[in-house]
């Protein structure tokens, strides 16, 4: 099976989005502790899903037809003539369960951070953050990448 990195890209963003999240987190961190000599407090808001034009599904939608309409027909074939249709239906099954419509929350938490006489050291706006992402985030990997792969779409090619 060959890889089309552009292709996958728009399917494992979620795993590039959680990655870049990992890598903030770590400098949060590292600036975190080395700034505190100097009475800096680093603080961290980590957001679930909210409806902004990142999870807006006709985006998403456009984006997927225009990545798989560029795919070499092998690259589709090792997929599958149903993937896409498969990955638009989890996409939008995602985007409406997880997207949480109210931004305020997220303004909350800047505001909370700036304003408050002790502001926490991580802020985790949305339910999905508090209750999903924030928890997977401590399990061990091979847990965590069953709950992911649990409802990933498999190319037809797939092997797991």
């Amino acid at each position: 099976m060959k890889f089309n990195l552009q292709f996958t890209f728009l399917f494992l963003v979620s795993s590039y989005f959680r990655l870049c999240v990992c890598v903030l987190m770590s400098v949060c961190l590292s600036s975190r502790r080395q700034m505190a000599p100097f009475g800096v407090k680093v603080l961290c808001i980590e957001p679930g899903f909210f409806k902004t034009i990142v999870t807006d599904f006709n985006i998403v939608e456009s984006t997927l037809h225009r990545l798989w309409n560029k795919l070499p027909q092998e690259v589709k074939d090792e997929y599958g003539s149903d993937y896409v249709d498969k990955t638009k239906l989890t996409a939008k099954e995602l985007l409406e369960k997880l997207a949480d419509g109210d931004l305020m929350k997220v303004v909350s938490c800047m505001e909370h951070a700036v304003a408050a006489v002790h502001p926490r050291t991580r802020y985790s706006p949305g339910w999905d953050a508090k209750f999903f992402w924030l928890p997977l985030s401590y399990m061990p990997t091979f847990i965590s990448d069953a709950l992911l792969l649990k409802k990933a779409v498999q190319p037809k090619a797939s092997i797991l």
